[in-house]
């Protein structure tokens, strides 16, 4: 492929853009340099040139996908807080399944935002008087399986998750007093 013209190359924004919805189309093992080139109209070089290595590419999409997810929220109770960390946390999992895939399948990608969310998703379980870890899995683990069903079985929606994720809370503060 030739090489674009000067002021006709692509942007870092660009190559990500692509990726994204070469990555809902395709699913991460088919999300290659070349197939991006070749939907970018570039060089395989060029896309590397903006993103770095795969890995790269696949850390700047989770930044992106999930940028703001571990932000502090307000509420009055640790349960209220807890409910709205997960609900916007898989708000993002239900648009980007493929995506989340490929951060289960590497776990170094779970940094920045995630890692922060994390963070708040401990200190909130713990809040209501449970341990952290394990409550926190359980919540995680059923957030992932939602979102693989929603996605192989489209019609589940995010107020379906709120309800199941409202059930588990409950249990949560039953199990642990605060």
């Amino acid at each position: 492929m030739a090489r674009p013209r000067k002021g006709q190359g692509i942007t870092r924004e660009a190559v990500l853009e692509a990726a994204l919805s070469l990555l809902g189309e395709v699913g991460a093992e088919a999300v290659s340099f070349r197939a991006l080139a070749a939907r970018l109209g570039v060089t395989a070089m060029a896309v590397s040139h903006h993103v770095g290595s795969r890995r790269d590419l696949f850390a700047a999409l989770v930044a992106q996908v999930f940028a703001g997810v571990g932000e502090r929220v307000v509420g009055d109770t640790a349960s209220d807080r807890l409910s709205q960390l997960m609900t916007r946390y898989m708000a993002r999992a239900l648009e980007h399944p493929a995506l989340l895939q490929a951060v289960l399948s590497d776990t170094s990608l779970i940094a920045g935002e995630l890692q922060t969310l994390t963070d708040h998703l401990i200190a909130e379980v713990r809040a209501m008087g449970g341990d952290g870890m394990r409550e926190v899995g359980v919540l995680v683990d059923h957030a992932h399986g939602f979102a693989f069903s929603a996605a192989a079985a489209p019609g589940l929606e995010l107020s379906d998750y709120m309800d199941a994720l409202g059930w588990l809370i409950t249990a949560l503060e039953r199990e642990n007093p605060a």
